[in-house]
């Protein structure tokens, strides 16, 4: 899970709203809670107890985990939620202005990315 360096679109993280908008299955709302997510992440906390801190980890490994493109994030999230929901189907559910994606965006707001 590395950052690729291309011409994607990037997201600051300087608020939890800052991906809305982009084309994808969601951006209607600007706030979400973890009851927007799909159910399959709700299942036993697996967001807050093994994606969020993976994605989080990723993240700051990065040498400017501030400035992120919105294809490396959801990558990497896809990545993370296949690695611990195997029969996670719908990845769709995890793109910029989806719940999933601006919960991670607000996550990395509030703990100062």
């Amino acid at each position: 899970m590395e950052q690729s360096k291309g011409s994607a679109s990037a997201s600051v993280i300087s608020g939890p709203t800052s991906s809305v908008g982009t084309a994808c299955t969601g951006g209607k709302r600007s706030r979400y809670t973890i009851a927007d997510l799909p159910l399959a992440l709700q299942e036993d906390r697996k967001w807050s107890k093994h994606i969020l801190p993976a994605l989080l980890t990723w993240a700051s490994s990065l040498d400017d985990p501030w400035m992120i493109a919105d294809q490396d994030l959801m990558n990497n999230l896809q990545a993370i939620v296949t690695a611990v929901i195997p029969h996670f189907k719908d990845l769709t559910d995890i793109c910029p202005g989806a719940p999933a994606f601006i919960l991670v965006l607000a996550s990395f707001y509030l703990i100062g990315f």
